[in-house]
């Protein structure tokens, strides 16, 4: 078993290191596809825990001798995220258990945040002004990210947080075991928005906002959206 918990989070290592004996029966389950996330309500707070499928058996080789695991690059990517200055909850630990040598088990552990999904935000026609600004300021999120060389390939609703706090909306990124810290080029930018699931309103608002904010040609982005969602737009 490996067990890695940030120095900030040490009063935590007993309770970590025996997620793997109580994940299954305890915590209440808020998404289960092929990995599953729990919330746990300890003595010190809500902590969001992150169990990922057990990997085929190239993958348990890749992982145990090649490269990171997916529990690992979360929280180290994470911890890379707040570096440069962007939101994510807070990295507290990641566990790895083998058998046989190979990679077996793993979890991915954090703060838990009350920000809301992006993909919960209100989609009705008639856009209103506070939905608007929100759309508007994540396009100048993404804007920022890519400057500063973030590239999430999964960018869908998803994977992304919001809060309002008065007049600030904040952003965080999850699900970020898959994000590249390179130059974001004009290709991959054009390519940014269409894992979103939302209106055609809302994606040219944000893609526009976007173009202005990087000097880019927003018919390009349109175009691209429409390709892989092949549906029309209107600009």
């Amino acid at each position: 078993m490996k067990l890695v918990v940030h120095p900030e989070y040490n009063r935590l290592s007993d309770w970590v290191n025996e997620i793997p004996s109580f994940f299954s029966t305890k915590g209440e389950s808020i998404f289960k596809a092929r990995n599953e996330i729990k919330i746990f309500d300890a003595d010190f707070g809500k902590i969001a825990v992150k169990s990922f499928q057990v990997p085929h058996i190239i993958n348990r080789f890749a992982y145990s001798f090649l490269r990171s695991s997916k529990a690992e690059r979360s929280y180290t990517y994470s911890l890379e995220i707040q570096k440069r200055g962007f939101g994510t909850p807070h990295p507290i630990a990641y566990i790895e258990l083998y058998k046989m040598g190979l990679l077996h088990e793993s979890y991915y552990v954090s703060t838990y945040t009350d920000y809301i999904l992006l993909r919960n935000l209100n989609q009705n026609k008639n856009l209103q002004g506070e939905e608007i600004d929100i759309l508007k300021a994540f396009a100048r999120f993404t804007a920022h990210l890519h400057k500063k060389e973030i590239y999430h390939p999964d960018y869908s609703d998803r994977n992304i947080l919001y809060k309002k706090e008065g007049e600030n909306i904040l952003f965080h990124l999850i699900d970020v075991n898959r994000v590249k810290f390179k130059k974001v080029t004009e290709n991959m930018a054009y390519k940014t928005f269409h894992r979103l699931d939302f209106s055609i309103e809302m994606l040219e608002i944000i893609s526009k906002e976007y173009a202005l904010q990087c000097g880019l040609n927003v018919e390009k982005i349109i175009g691209e959206i429409k390709r892989k969602k092949k549906v029309p737009f209107r600009l």
